[in-house]
């Protein structure tokens, strides 16, 4: 197991398998200081969860469910061309070649500022669960999710996943690559001391399916579909 994987109850049986990426220092310290500093610059505004209503048009929640301060790029066209530029090369140079595939494009990244009390509760980034039809069902085109992190030495604040009984413990520049499925639900364990500065940004990969769920002016194109 990875020195930043530890298993969430001891002695349990834990996910031992290959779909989690662990790259580590893949930003340097004055990259993460600066963008740090921007977030403290821009924080003021709680995040949400988008929701698609019957209307096919997303709606933007506010809950108790996820608390912590997004900071948007769409608007900022330098501090965006930054990490547009980061993804990219993380996606081309490290994700294709460790998981066999291609990136279709992904999502304009943003980031996010997790104070003390800052959490985000277990959750699924491409599917919902459907009571009615007892099932998981995909309702965005996302199939692999990824998280910087931009610092460490905060208590509280892991990423965990319940149902692989694992959960990750920061590095500064380190960033972590998984499955966007319900395979992966996952979820950030309460902040209790301190502040845990990440940014989250999700791919499409060439060849799987869509159900044409995605606002395209926040996504940058890698490839064409037939690519």
């Amino acid at each position: 197991m990875n020195p930043a994987i530890s298993p969430i109850k001891s002695g349990e049986p834990h996910y031992v398998g290959s779909d989690i990426l662990i790259s580590e220092h893949v930003i340097d310290d004055a990259t993460c200081q600066e963008i740090m500093s921007y977030a403290d610059a821009h924080a003021g505004q709680p995040a949400y969860v988008g929701k698609r209503r019957e209307d096919s048009k997303v709606e933007n929640t506010y809950t108790d469910a996820f608390i912590a301060d997004r900071i948007d790029l769409i608007d900022d066209p330098v501090m965006k061309k930054k990490m547009n530029t980061i993804c990219e090369n993380y996606y081309r140079q490290l994700v294709e070649p460790y998981f066999n595939m291609k990136v279709e494009w992904f999502e304009i990244p943003h980031l996010l500022r997790y104070p003390p009390g800052g959490k985000c509760t277990l959750h699924a980034d491409a599917e919902n669960w459907d009571e009615e039809e007892y099932q998981w069902i995909r309702g965005i085109d996302r199939d692999y999710s990824s998280i910087i992190y931009f610092n460490s030495g905060y208590s509280g604040g892991c990423l965990a996943f319940p149902d692989l009984n694992i959960r990750l413990t920061a590095g500064n520049g380190m960033i972590v690559t998984f499955p966007s499925d319900h395979r992966f639900a996952h979820e950030v364990e309460p902040m209790t001391e301190g502040v845990r500065y990440s940014c989250v940004m999700w791919a499409a990969a060439v060849g799987t399916p869509r159900c044409n769920r995605m606002v395209t002016d926040h996504i940058v194109r890698l490839r064409n579909p037939q690519d």
